[in-house]
């Protein structure tokens, strides 16, 4: 988000502007959208081929509900 406020700042020869912040958020797309069917795969591959990272089961919860 930072880099590419400072890319249009840049290119624009001005300053960050919390404007730029702002439409730079609005313009990310979050990784999860881009490669939801990817990371579902990868979970589902860790869930029987991994060691969990932490004995806590509500974190482990965290993967398997999405």
């Amino acid at each position: 988000m930072v880099a590419s406020a400072l890319y249009t700042a840049f290119a624009e020869s001005r300053e960050v502007a919390d404007n730029d912040l702002a439409n730079a958020i609005e313009q990310t797309v979050p990784l999860y959208d881009t490669y939801e069917e990817r990371i579902k795969e990868l979970r589902d591959w860790a869930r029987h081929r991994a060691r969990a990272a932490s004995v806590d089961g509500r974190i482990a919860e965290l993967f398997s509900t999405r």
